[in-house]
């Protein structure tokens, strides 16, 4: 007779909204304070010795659920973009089509890994900075880690390629506002 694993951990659902509820808490026990921001090269940026405590106002109980579909509103451009690449690329996915992309791919960077990672991040890099992308950019991670497996490299690699590369290109970003 086989035992049955019962321990499936804690659900995901529940772990956020505990930590919804932590961060309304902490809006109790955390004074609130706002600083003064200054003008400096064209930019506006914070002057760190004006902090000054103002008047808390600690989240109300029923904000705790009217602050979760304000939140999904404010980030739906996101949320939605994500949903559609992932839709696509469960579709891609089912087909074969990365798994023959990852092959083909692999195939013609014999010999020519070295040059995998600068032109994959230079690319992800393009893409910060000239489109904005960064959260946007996990979706590209199913597919670099297959490939990287594939050219001998490993899972962490992969995905550094898209984090590091979209970063770097976010931070440094030219068309960004």
């Amino acid at each position: 007779m086989s035992e049955q694993n019962n321990n499936r951990g804690i659900n995901v659902f529940a772990l956020i909204f505990g930590v919804i509820i932590f961060s309304t808490i902490l809006t109790y026990v955390i004074p609130a304070g706002s600083y003064e921001r200054v003008e400096h090269d064209g930019r506006e940026v914070v002057d760190p010795g004006s902090y000054t405590e103002v008047e808390s106002s600690p989240v109300q109980p029923f904000q705790i659920f009217t602050s979760i579909h304000t939140g999904l509103v404010e980030a739906s451009d996101i949320i939605f973009f994500i949903l559609i690449i992932g839709g696509t690329f469960g579709i891609l996915n089912h087909t074969g089509t990365i798994d023959r992309l990852v092959t083909v791919a692999s195939y013609r960077l014999v010999n020519q890994e070295k040059w995998f990672i600068p032109i994959t991040m230079l690319i992800f890099a393009l893409g910060g900075t000239l489109m904005g992308l960064a959260e946007e950019t996990l979706a590209y991670i199913p597919i670099l880690i297959p490939l990287a497996l594939a050219l001998r490299f490993d899972a962490i690699t992969g995905t550094a390629i898209v984090l590091v590369g979209s970063s770097i290109g976010f931070t440094t970003a030219i068309m960004n506002v």
